[in-house]
């Protein structure tokens, strides 16, 4: 090999040694921003869900708890098979609840509900009326949800 291929191969290992590839996880990172982001979007979202359930808890106590169950048992298969598929390049389990977290609790009641409220008060004013009242296609719900959950990626 060449100079120029060793040294290249040597910066590239530097680098992967840098990025901390390979490295176990740890949630507890109080010197990184994006643990503190990850602890507001959670605090935040878990108090919109306790404000957002709270006042008709006991009403909604049979169907969240029913959609928790069913949830976890259509979970359960496809961690299965995304373990499976994923065996050379495993995430750690801590990292991968650490995600559903933000994707369940963040994700949906600190961003995408607000935004919802506030997108579809002002489409409705635009004129957007019918689409606005009844979710359909012409909504912005599903973007904003989805937005939501991918802008964890960037934490």
């Amino acid at each position: 090999m060449s100079d120029v291929a060793v040294e290249a191969k040597a910066e590239q290992l530097a680098a992967i040694e840098d990025s901390g590839w390979g490295h176990p996880f740890r949630f507890l990172q109080p010197h990184n921003l994006a643990f503190w982001v990850y602890l507001l979007g959670v605090g935040g979202g878990a108090l919109t869900m306790l404000r957002y359930f709270g006042a008709g808890g006991a009403f909604y106590t049979p169907a969240l708890a029913g959609g928790v169950l069913l949830f976890g048992l259509y979970l359960v298969p496809w961690l299965l098979l995304l373990r499976h598929h994923n065996r050379f390049t495993a995430q750690p389990a801590g990292l991968l609840a650490t995600g559903f977290v933000w994707g369940g609790v963040a994700a949906t009641f600190w961003i995408a509900l607000p935004a919802n409220a506030a997108l579809l008060d002002i489409w409705a004013k635009v004129g957007v009326r019918r689409s606005a009242r009844t979710g359909e296609p012409g909504s912005p719900r599903r973007s904003t949800r989805s937005g939501a959950r991918h802008s964890g990626w960037s934490c």
